[in-house]
């Protein structure tokens, strides 16, 4: 079945077309959008800021390794260790 078209080339009827703008929300969601969208923004510019290593924390570890105070517990690795290799071989 053909759908009928308008002289320039547009659908007569159906979806809008591709192209065609969206009215803003009836409800008045457009400032409160942006609002939004600031916000997130603010919040990943925060987060790029960050270091990628937490060098206090390293700091810390690197000194209870070398003071023989870091302990591991065996266990609890390997039982992770499990969990993470059953988790990817499903």
């Amino acid at each position: 079945m053909k759908r009928e078209t308008k002289s320039d080339g547009a659908k007569a009827s159906g979806s809008p077309s591709e192209g065609t703008r969206r009215s803003p929300s009836p409800n008045g969601d457009g400032p409160r959008d942006t609002a939004r969208m600031q916000e997130i923004r603010r919040l990943i510019d925060a987060a790029e800021s960050l270091p990628d290593v937490r060098v206090d924390v390293v700091g810390r570890l690197r000194e209870m390794v070398q003071a023989g105070q870091y302990k591991v517990d065996e266990r609890a690795v390997a039982l992770r260790l499990i969990e993470e290799y059953r988790a990817h071989d499903s």
